[in-house]
């Protein structure tokens, strides 16, 4: 998938059954009036489906740059982020959510599934992070966020070589 994308709710909805091996690369995500990238986590089992989110530009939308939003059972899936420039997103600049809730309220809930975060810039956000017990944040640029680049890392997450600037 790449291109220009802006559609008024959210850019991209991964709603539906997975696909097996995803790649949202090298687009411009703006101007939407929710997220710009909504991924729904529904249960899941069977082999492990993949997303890659590389080189894109998420930028003033409406809600969260990247909103994750995870359901009670854990699925079979794992995400990379990497490389993106994540800007001026009304929200949080990736969110995590559960209980099927999309209303984005910073709670920043322990999210099992893999999400690796590698040499993103999140910028300008009221927080840049929320969220995730799946979580590895590598190498990140977090800068410019009202209230906190991070919030509610738990269980085993990883937060390392980032950089966090007011």
């Amino acid at each position: 998938m790449t291109g220009h994308l802006n559609f008024f709710v959210d850019a991209i909805n991964l709603t539906n059954a997975p696909l097996l091996h995803l790649v949202i690369e090298d687009n411009i995500i703006d101007d939407n009036d929710d997220d710009g990238i909504e991924i729904r986590l529904h249960s899941y089992s069977g082999e492990t489906a993949r997303c890659r989110i590389s080189g894109n530009r998420i930028t003033r939308n409406g809600e969260d740059g990247i909103q994750f939003i995870d359901y009670p059972d854990t699925s079979s899936r794992s995400y990379l982020v990497e490389g993106n420039l994540i800007c001026n997103n009304a929200m949080a600049g990736i969110g995590l959510m559960d209980n099927g809730v999309t209303r984005e309220d910073y709670r920043g809930a322990p999210v099992p599934e893999p999400i690796v975060l590698v040499n993103n810039t999140i910028l300008g956000h009221r927080y840049g992070l929320t969220g995730g017990a799946g979580i590895n944040s590598v190498n990140n640029i977090i800068v410019g966020s009202e209230f906190s680049g991070i919030r509610n890392l738990t269980g085993k997450a990883v937060l390392s070589h980032c950089l966090f600037f007011r």
